[in-house]
């Protein structure tokens, strides 16, 4: 990405009619031959979006998904010309999010959303644009039938549909998110430099702030595991769990997202069935089965959690004296994993050995990992009974960070 590309400011282009005319930026007549040929390409590859795209909303799995939710899952629709588009926020290989600088509509909150858009670098190669546009709108389908505290919601998505994909513009279709306050990359450097001195992290005679700045990391452990095990009730895999998928709101709390390469897994017709699913997602926190492109199953989030579970508790990243080639070579296939101190407790050294076992059928499941950080979280509280995790902000927060 370009130095200009970084901080920017884009108006999309009105459109009030012909909502795919805005998206041509010149007229036919104009057109090079070369522009025509890449003009049809574009069509071609927009109309394969848009039946794949229903294929997939209209399954089976979809369809259980959709009437599982207990809650109104109408998302409010907007029109690009009611939103200004802000600063460059960040994002990843295939999509940047972007801040509001003004909104024409009472469904979006400048200051509370942002708009997650294709990368514009996308769209010179047509099947990598056909195949992240899928994945963008997928994404916010699967958004739209989840409700939970620690998953980043969506408030709308752009009123074009996937139509608006055949002009060839990366941003033809968006989805407005809500904004986040921190990243999890961001709060780890903070608990790195707050942690002064090297103690016994679980030494049981620690100080009374030590035993907070402990409480709380696992609570946002507890609170990545409470959003993954309501995922995997709802048999999605979120295939791409790390610290730069993790954030926080402006209360704290922590959330997940970046659901673009996620899947909904097809129903177990026994215990343990595993699948032949697209491999995907990042090496460092990547699960064994899944980066040698063997069968996997929900299972796969139980590994990365762990290894995240590890860089909290650890305040290393995993793996980082490992290229990436070595990571395949001792960890995927050797089986080496983050060491664990001696003097952590056997429920967390337990908790981390079972969940990021090579033997997937050994692997606990989500639900079961949150159970044991909640009672990790409870050895924690004072011998009053007083919760001293709920609420406790010991290191300093910095100004708005956001996805």
């Amino acid at each position: 990405m370009s130095k200009g590309d970084t901080t920017r400011t884009v108006m999309w282009e009105e459109s009030l009619r012909d909502s795919l005319d805005c998206f041509l930026g010149r007229e036919a007549c104009n057109e090079s031959p070369q522009e025509e040929k890449d003009g049809k390409k574009f069509v071609k590859a927009g109309s394969y979006i848009a039946n794949n795209y229903k294929k997939i909303v209209t399954s089976d799995d979809f369809c259980k998904l959709r009437e599982s939710a207990s809650f109104d899952t109408t998302i409010a629709r907007v029109n690009h010309s009611h939103i200004e588009l802000g600063n460059f926020l960040g994002g990843g290989a295939f999509s940047n999010v972007f801040e509001i600088k003004t909104s024409l509509t009472d469904d979006i909150d400048p200051d509370k959303c942002v708009v997650k858009v294709l990368r514009k670098s996308v769209s010179t190669r047509i099947r990598l644009f056909a195949s992240c546009a899928i994945g963008l709108l997928q994404e916010g389908s699967i958004l739209a039938s989840l409700q939970h505290p620690n998953i980043l919601g969506v408030q709308a998505f752009s009123e074009v549909g996937p139509s608006g994909f055949a002009t060839g513009r990366n941003d033809a279709c968006f989805i407005v998110l809500d904004k986040l306050d921190q990243m999890l990359t961001t709060r780890l450097e903070i608990w790195k430099i707050f942690q002064l001195k090297k103690v016994s992290l679980f030494n049981l005679q620690r100080k009374t702030k030590n035993r907070e700045f402990l409480g709380d990391r696992l609570e946002a452990a507890q609170q990545l595991a409470c959003a993954v095990a309501y995922l995997h009730e709802r048999s999605i895999a979120h295939r791409d769990i790390k610290p730069g998928n993790i954030g926080f709101d402006y209360n704290g709390v922590l959330k997940l997202f970046d659901f673009d390469v996620s899947r909904i897994v097809p129903q177990e017709e026994y215990e343990g069935q595993r699948f032949k699913l697209t491999k995907t997602g990042t090496k460092r926190y990547m699960s064994p089965e899944c980066g040698l492109g063997k069968p996997y199953n929900l299972k796969t989030d139980v590994y990365s959690f762990a290894i995240i579970l590890h860089q909290i508790l650890f305040l290393e990243e995993p793996f980082y004296d490992l290229c990436m080639d070595e990571i395949k070579k001792l960890v995927m296939q050797g089986g080496r994993r983050p060491k664990i101190p001696r003097s952590w407790p056997k429920g967390i050294k337990s908790l981390l050995k079972n969940s990021w076992c090579e033997d997937v059928s050994e692997r606990l499941d989500m639900r079961t990992v949150d159970g044991i950080l909640q009672q990790e979280i409870n050895k924690l509280r004072r011998p009053s009974g007083k919760k001293t995790l709920v609420g406790v902000r010991t290191a300093p927060v910095p100004n708005a960070l956001t996805v």
